[in-house]
């Protein structure tokens, strides 16, 4: 089973970490009409008596994103606004509800023809021998997507379920997809970003 890492979420202020928390819920429940710019919104979410900035919010999400690698269809945008003293903020999918969750589908098949099976994780394995596992298998299957690499439009490589459905990804894609791996096999395991 997915085990979440929470090691955005720590660094939140307490009304920042509302907003995580309410993110949790609004990324699953996706709008089926297209915004102008072809995105489809997801449920609103409001942090009710605080007026959170642009630069707190890209936080939060950054936080979220990085806790959260089962979370693929995220647009690299979102709005805001003020009610009174509460912030309205809404984020946006790349995909449709529906082919969201057919996505969604074939990454849960992927997970778990990597536990559950005869390929699966041998029982009684330490910490380090399903780590090793897991990265020789990933190595195994991912190719490094030279194209999306120089295409930032191909965002499925830069995500898990590009690595470990699709079975190309850049850089971040390979880091997410062994996070996520990581997580189901009980390890705690963080993203770290660089320039």
């Amino acid at each position: 089973a997915y085990t979440q890492q929470q090691g955005g979420y720590e660094c939140l202020e307490t009304q920042e970490q509302q907003c995580y928390l309410q993110m949790e819920q609004a990324v699953f429940q996706i709008s089926a009409q297209q915004d102008s710019r072809g995105y489809y919104p997801t449920n609103h979410i409001t942090v009710q008596n605080a007026q959170l900035d642009e630069a707190q919010l890209r936080k939060v999400i950054s936080a979220f994103t990085a806790d959260h690698p089962n979370v693929f269809w995220l647009a690299n945008t979102f709005g805001y606004a003020y009610t009174g003293q509460d912030t309205e903020v809404v984020l946006y999918s790349l995909l449709a509800p529906q082919e969201c969750a057919e996505k969604q589908e074939l990454l849960n098949q992927e997970l778990q023809s990597i536990f559950v099976g005869e390929q699966a994780i041998a029982e009684g394995m330490s910490e380090f021998g399903r780590e090793l596992y897991l990265h020789d298998w990933l190595l195994a299957r991912v190719g490094y997507d030279e194209a999306a690499a120089q295409d930032s439009q191909d965002w499925q490589a830069f995500t898990a379920y590009g690595a470990l459905v699709e079975g190309e990804a850049v850089c971040e894609g390979y880091a997410r997809a062994l996070q996520l791996l990581m997580s189901y096999a009980g390890i705690s395991c963080r993203l770290a970003t660089g320039v």
